[in-house]
């Protein structure tokens, strides 16, 4: 928008040769096409970096959130504040903090350890790399590979040969 408005200014008001191909563009956001989804299929639009996502939820979650849910309209929040308003980034990892600290947790865990955590158990359960990089959103195969350092199970399947 900043670039067209340029343009405006000095091709359209000044009559003046102005050359844009030093400005940097930005990316175009990553869109994934609007589908229907089902079967505990979560559609994450403008996540991290911009990019649109499409992840799951446990099996075991489904009737606590379906209670939740009630009678929602899709384009309501499912959890709001006591005034009704959506959490703040700040507010979650608040929420967040007091629930480590409720469970006994010593060490220094933020809401993105979650991430870690999901991406970990899946590799634990033997889900392909690939996989894995797609639900987290990473262009490349080296940014998943991270994981493979924190726990890789084949690891312990290795028996001593003495």
């Amino acid at each position: 928008q900043t670039i067209n408005a340029l343009r405006f200014l000095y091709v359209e008001l000044y009559q003046s040769d102005f050359s844009f191909g030093e400005i940097a563009r930005p990316r175009p956001d990553r869109k994934i096409p609007v589908v229907i989804l089902y079967n505990l299929t979560l559609f994450v639009r403008g996540g991290k970096g911009h990019k649109d996502r499409i992840t799951f939820f446990s099996d075991k979650l489904k009737a606590s959130l379906l209670r939740c849910m009630g009678c929602k309209h899709p384009t309501e929040y499912l959890f709001v504040t006591q005034r009704g308003t959506k959490y703040t980034t700040r507010s979650v990892q608040k929420i967040f903090e007091k629930a480590v600290q409720k469970a006994g947790i010593q060490k220094t865990v933020t809401c993105h350890t979650l991430r870690h955590c999901f991406a970990t158990h899946l590799l634990e359960a033997g889900t392909d790399i690939r996989y894995i990089q797609n639900l987290l959103g990473h262009a490349s195969i080296v940014t998943t590979n991270i994981y493979t350092k924190v726990r890789n199970p084949h690891l312990f399947k290795i028996k001593s040969p003495l």
